[in-house]
């Protein structure tokens, strides 16, 4: 596992529905060099006391677990599973 850090502007925030419900942070990263990343991350035991919404900066603390990068039509498209342990609203 790497530990990471992250920040950004709230895309999207999405619930899906499960056995067991789980909550999801979606975020769109733009680095400086103009790349684009989306991210997601489970949020649901980080969020109970100070919800976040779409628009907000935020910088995230965690780990990546998994990755992997697709090439669909000439484009590379990195997907992150990403476990925050601390999520900060600026």
């Amino acid at each position: 596992m790497r530990l990471f850090m992250i920040s950004g502007r709230i895309k999207d925030i999405r619930t899906r529905i499960s056995a067991t419900q789980r909550s999801f942070l979606n975020m769109h990263i733009s680095s400086s060099d103009g790349a684009s990343y989306e991210i997601s991350m489970s949020y649901e035991q980080l969020l109970d006391n100070r919800p976040l919404e779409v628009g907000d900066s935020v910088m995230a603390k965690g780990q990546i677990v998994s990755h992997e990068s697709e090439n669909a039509s000439g484009e590379v498209h990195l997907s992150y599973e990403f476990i925050a342990d601390h999520i900060t609203r600026y």
